[in-house]
């Protein structure tokens, strides 16, 4: 059996880099670009030291002596890392040298907090839904005699519509009684989902986006980090524009109130292979950050962030967070949230392939197969989409000759023949609607595209990086163009 290196070191979950004698990185395995969260075009000809803190000093001064002939392999262990401003983690480093046709060095980094990760994901989870059924369980108990207290009041103020005095009193119990009302409401949240369908999330960061710019008045800065080649997912897409909205909100009422020098927040949007979300791995998923560089989340309320009504602004309900973490793990995803002085960083991961329609047509959307779609990011259902449609296309082509050749042996006239022909072909097509309806969703619609490739171009303070991709809308066009061509031929 012949063993290709390269493929190896793609398919272990260890983020490996090889340099060259001056430690420019000249290769990246898929693990480390999800490790620094940039593509591998960007980690390939940049400086390994780029990588490291400036503060590991005795680490970057050993690696410069690397080409020295007495330099041997080590290990150096809990380094910190920074690749750039808003990322910075710990991770043990093996570091071996190679000497063949060049001299350089294997890096291999292995993150620390990956297993204690696992563990504190567990905990949070069981926690979090221990506090929410303890907290709509009180709900569900104070609604019950919420409607009491409410027609008594009204009842005592039809009693006595002419005392004014009582009036007043029997108004605040029917308003009091209507704010406790809204508030249960909002701690149960939506009983009923709302339908899915197929999204573009960029379409719904800019939605939120507008608002925000909106209600900002321009008073801070949003930069966006896009992947424009990140697929379709299958959304509520209102309850996912409510949950951006919280957190993001949450940011600026974060920047406003601390009174931020240069206050920012940064979207940035990045495929994410092999994320583990609430103890299942998946192969491949989105992930949507939000990061500011506010003051940070108090150390005290770090662990209780997504309970409900935990909050430290004296007016605030405690409630946004909650919801949104509640309205993501419905869609199969997690909520994680990073922060320290100057960098917060909100990361909503949602499963690509969780958020699939089933073969059975589920109104969830939840995949039948939680391993279908490895490969790369958006080819497997396009293909899958395209060969049916073709195999349907043959069938439907043969049972048109069959009915042309009975209606000319008929004597049957061409109009006749033209609708047996419409008919053998919808006989034929039901096959593959579904096929035909994940194919038509895999681009945007016009209005969406516009609405991106305006936010994009118009505002002054947006920052694009597209990884080396084509431009969303261009690549958009292309499809739309593709599509209607298909059509004409069809």
């Amino acid at each position: 059996m012949q063993c290709d290196a390269k493929t190896i070191m793609e398919s272990v979950s260890t983020a490996i880099l090889v340099t060259d004698s001056q430690l420019k990185i000249a290769f990246a395995n898929t693990a480390a670009e999800q490790l620094f969260s940039t593509s591998r075009s960007k980690l390939q000809g940049s400086k390994l030291l780029d990588l490291i803190d400036k503060n590991e000093k005795s680490l970057i001064e050993t690696l410069q002596n690397s080409n020295s002939p007495t330099f041997q392999g080590f290990t150096a262990t809990d380094i910190s890392f920074s690749p750039d401003p808003y990322a910075h983690f710990h991770a043990d480093m093996y570091i071996s040298l190679y000497t063949g046709r060049a001299r350089g060095l294997v890096v291999e980094i292995h993150r620390l907090d990956y297993q204690q990760k696992l563990n504190d994901d567990i905990q949070r989870r069981n926690q979090n839904l221990a506090a929410r059924d303890l907290i709509r369980n009180l709900a569900h108990e104070i609604k019950n005699p919420l409607g009491g207290i409410r027609g008594a009041a009204q009842l005592l103020e039809m009693l006595y519509k002419q005392d004014n005095e009582l009036k007043e009193y029997t108004k605040v119990i029917i308003e009091q009684a209507d704010r406790l009302k809204n508030l249960v409401d909002r701690l149960l949240g939506p009983q009923r989902p709302n339908p899915r369908s197929m999204a573009n999330i960029h379409y719904v960061i800019e939605k939120v986006l507008s608002l925000e710019h909106m209600a900002t008045q321009g008073t801070l800065r949003f930069d966006k980090d896009y992947d424009p080649s990140l697929p379709e997912l299958f959304l509520d897409v209102d309850a996912m524009q409510q949950a951006l909205i919280n957190i993001i909100s949450n940011a600026v009422q974060a920047l406003t109130e601390s009174k931020t020098t240069y206050p920012t927040i940064k979207i940035r949007t990045r495929a994410l292979m092999g994320a583990l979300i609430n103890g299942t791995k998946y192969p491949m998923s989105i992930e949507v950050d939000v990061i500011d560089n506010g003051p940070g989340i108090p150390h005290k309320i770090k662990d209780m962030l997504f309970y409900p009504m935990v909050t430290t602004r004296a007016d605030g309900h405690g409630l946004g967070l909650s919801i949104a973490q509640n309205i993501v793990e419905h869609h199969h995803g997690t909520i994680e949230c990073e922060s320290e002085p100057g960098c917060t960083v909100f990361k909503i991961i949602l499963p690509i392939n969780g958020n699939q329609p089933s073969n059975a047509g589920s109104s969830l959307g939840e995949s039948d197969d939680p391993t279908a779609s490895k490969g790369p990011i958006g080819t497997l259902s396009r293909k899958s989409s395209r060969s049916t449609t073709k195999t349907t296309a043959a069938k439907a082509t043969k049972a048109s000759a069959k009915t042309k050749a009975k209606t000319k042996a008929t004597g049957a006239d061409s109009t006749s023949s033209a609708d047996s022909t419409d008919s053998a072909v919808k006989a034929a097509a039901p096959k593959t609607t579904r096929r035909r309806r994940s194919t038509k969703s895999a681009s945007l619609t016009d209005n969406e595209a516009q609405l991106i490739k305006e936010s994009l171009s118009v505002d002054g303070h947006t920052t694009i990086n597209v990884n080396g991709s084509t431009d969303l809308t261009t690549s958009t066009a292309s499809r739309s163009t593709r599509s209607r061509a298909s059509k004409e031929q069809s």
